[in-house]
């Protein structure tokens, strides 16, 4: 059987010992057809070597958009491998392929659901050239290690290590874009580690799971109910923590050496047994023959138009696609709403003003939420109030505002942020940007808008931003103590990002009103009145003694 293999190629040498006779293709020159034009055409190459299968394996550098695809005819299937970050535009492109097949078991589920295009799970494994030999936990260095990016953009894994390095001594590494290691390094590590720390970015599956495990390390890592115990037996295999037990059941592990490394030793028996790539390619062997017959699909080039705009925008293709993308779009027939926004970028990026009218047109014939948003806004951004306020119907801009990002939200139009940057292009997508940049135009104003900030801290926490959620729910619970429902969002969000002192409801209260107290009294200029009030409020709120008595102490020393 022939089969051509695209992007990610260390899967051939796997499906060669199959009996496949695998050509390849690639941005590296060791391909059989590396991808140095991107005019190159697949379809031809598929033609001429009689291709029975076309699987696209994501990698995870620069990705590589197959723009004949439509005219390709075989079995074609697309591995999605960093999924739980790229959904919003995977599940554009993958519906030109017969098959997705997901990393992750979450995404595979919502594919099919939204699609009802056939999907299967299929996490990710071990490469057996890292396998070696079981290392006895006595010989090895590092009691407890962890590798991976530690940044403000990762305020729960910060808070992890911080609580373990509060207790016991953890080896940290590849910490920073600049000491990134590569695979050979990070399996050199966990083989010489007895316990290694897992964070997940987005519920995911993770390569740490089977990077640990087969270097025989004893592998922590949190409850994410994303199909792990069906991969790795809890208590047997693999340790899960949460918030409260993580410093508990480390210092249980410590303590009993041999019970860690015969947990340990079993998930390393279970990993290069059952998680290998080669086992990996041995299931996906059984799904192309599975699906063999299956010859059609979407075939759609505007799915491959969309798919570029995402990628562009998103900064992980090639930019040589940005003049393909915009010839494409511009030499289209037929709109929809991410056609008109993608022309309106690239018209705003010459005239705001051609922009508007561009856009205005067609939300004539086509009254979207999304084209409303970004009309409003760029009205705002060009200083035409006015405009933006007939617009909306409204007297106020920031209720109109508010209604709209309401109406973004229960049509599902929010992106996964964080993740995708639409600020190149100067154009705003979702209900996430609105509220950004009223909180940027409209400062003072908007911290103070409740349902602004509800509505920012609902999307991010939906997308499980947790530390992105704290800032907006901050704001409410100052400009409004008796706010419970915000109050109770901090509250989990604290707790998903390892806050630990923080995430009870009481305690909460106590720090809002400590730190609200810190600021009066550096704010000279609040009148006596003021001051009182404020004093008088925290006293009536708090049930912290030791606040109560420290205010009442400085209390006339404090007004005078």
């Amino acid at each position: 059987m022939n089969l051509l293999l695209v992007g990610n190629i260390e899967f051939q040498q796997y499906f060669k010992k199959l009996g496949y006779k695998v050509f390849t293709s690639s941005f590296s020159e060791q391909s059989d057809f590396p991808i140095s034009n991107l005019k190159f055409k697949l379809s031809e190459i598929c033609k001429k070597n009689k291709i029975d299968v076309l699987l696209q394996v994501e990698s995870l550098g620069k990705r590589e958009i197959i723009l004949d695809l439509p005219e390709i005819n075989c079995l074609k299937i697309f591995y999605a491998v960093d999924i739980h970050l790229n959904y919003f535009w995977q599940k554009l492109y993958a519906q030109n392929f017969n098959i997705l097949i997901s990393s992750q078991k979450n995404y595979s589920e919502k594919y099919k659901r939204d699609t009802g295009n056939i999907s299967y799970w299929l996490p990710w494994g071990i490469n057996p050239v890292f396998v070696k030999e079981f290392i006895p936990h006595k010989s090895r260095k590092h009691l407890i290690a962890f590798i991976g990016t530690i940044d403000s953009s990762r305020v729960k894994r910060k808070n992890i290590i911080d609580i373990i390095k509060s207790k016991f001594d953890i080896f940290i590494a590849g910490n920073t874009p600049s000491n990134r290691l590569s695979t050979q390094e990070v399996i050199q590590i966990y083989r010489n580690s007895k316990i290694v720390i897992n964070e997940s970015i987005n519920s995911e599956i993770n390569f740490r799971y089977f990077e640990a495990t087969s270097s025989g390390a004893l592998l922590f890592t949190e409850k994410i109910d994303n199909g792990e115990e069906t991969l790795f037996k809890e208590d047997k295999e693999f340790i899960r923590f949460n918030q409260e037990n993580l410093i508990e059941k480390l210092d249980f592990f410590i303590k009993n050496p041999e019970i860690s490394e015969k947990i340990a030793l079993t998930g390393y028996n279970n990993t290069i047994n059952h998680h290998t790539i080669s086992k990996r390619v041995e299931t996906l062997s059984k799904i192309i023959l599975e699906n063999l017959s299956i010859k059609t699909s979407k075939n759609s080039n505007k799915l491959i138009e969309e798919t570029l705009f995402f990628i562009i925008l998103r900064g992980i293709g090639d930019q040589s696609y940005v003049p393909i993308c915009k010839n494409l779009l511009f030499s289209a027939t037929s709109f929809n709403e991410l056609f008109i926004l993608a022309q309106f970028a690239f018209i705003k990026k010459n005239s705001i003003e051609d922009a508007i009218n561009f856009i205005g047109k067609h939300y004539t014939n086509y009254p979207s939420n999304l084209l409303l948003a970004n009309i409003v806004l760029s009205f705002i951004e060009n200083n035409e109030i006015e405009r933006a306020l007939n617009l909306l119907k409204s007297k106020s801009i920031e209720s109109g505002i508010v209604k709209l990002i309401e109406n973004l939200i229960k049509e599902q139009k929010d992106y996964l942020i964080g993740f995708v940057n639409y600020s190149k292009f100067n154009v705003i997508l979702t209900g996430f940007e609105l509220i950004t940049f009223m909180f940027k135009k409209y400062y003072n104003n908007s911290l103070k808008s409740r349902k602004l900030n509800y509505l920012a801290a609902k999307i991010l926490m939906n997308n499980r931003n947790f530390s992105g959620a704290i800032w907006y729910l901050l704001n409410n619970v100052r400009y409004y103590p008796d706010d419970i429902l915000s109050r109770k969002m901090l509250a989990k969000c604290f707790y998903e990002v390892y806050s630990l002192e923080l995430y009870t409801l009481e305690t909460l209260k106590i720090m809002i009103l400590e730190r609200e107290f810190g600021k009066f009294k550096t704010h000279t200029e609040s009148s006596l009145n003021q001051k009182k009030e404020a004093i008088l409020d925290i006293i009536t709120h708090s049930h912290n003694k030791k606040l109560i008595k420290d205010i009442t102490v400085k209390l006339e020393e404090f007004i005078n």
